[in-house]
């Protein structure tokens, strides 16, 4: 591609080559989800614009086979990454919404006896319970 672009003279290819065969192995065995295209349903009706966006990604790769090959295995290559951090952008909101709605109308006023800020105060800011009294 450096050379099909234009680029002229010697280029660093070696440690390039070395950086992508490193990153594309790591996206080979890491967790991140790729779209498989398994599912596609072919025969059943689909929009008309798919069918002018197919034409004409055909079309371009005809004519420039070099781009266009390496303009969709780089688009393919970053589509998970790209989709797990925008699921991981997303996470935090949704936790959070969630979260909002569980949380009850009304504040508590004592904090429970198990909670962080009840363990922290000393033993006798925290009110006795009705089975230690015994006088």
């Amino acid at each position: 591609m450096y050379f099909y672009l234009g680029g002229e003279g010697a280029t660093s290819k070696h440690v390039t080559l070395l950086l992508l065969v490193y990153v594309l192995a790591g996206l080979m065995i890491s967790t991140v989800a790729y779209t498989s295209f398994k599912d596609l349903k072919l025969r059943d009706r689909q929009p008309f614009g798919l069918l002018v966006v197919g034409i004409i990604l055909l079309q371009l790769t005809i004519a420039e086979p070099q781009m266009m090959l390496f303009a969709i295995a780089t688009a393919y290559a970053l589509s998970g990454p790209v989709r797990m951090v925008i699921a991981a952008c997303r996470k935090p909101a949704a936790e959070q919404a969630v979260a909002d709605e569980n949380e009850p109308a009304v504040p508590r006023i004592h904090p429970q006896p198990d909670s962080p800020s009840a363990q922290s105060k000393p033993p006798s800011a925290v009110p006795p319970h009705s089975l230690d009294k015994e006088e």
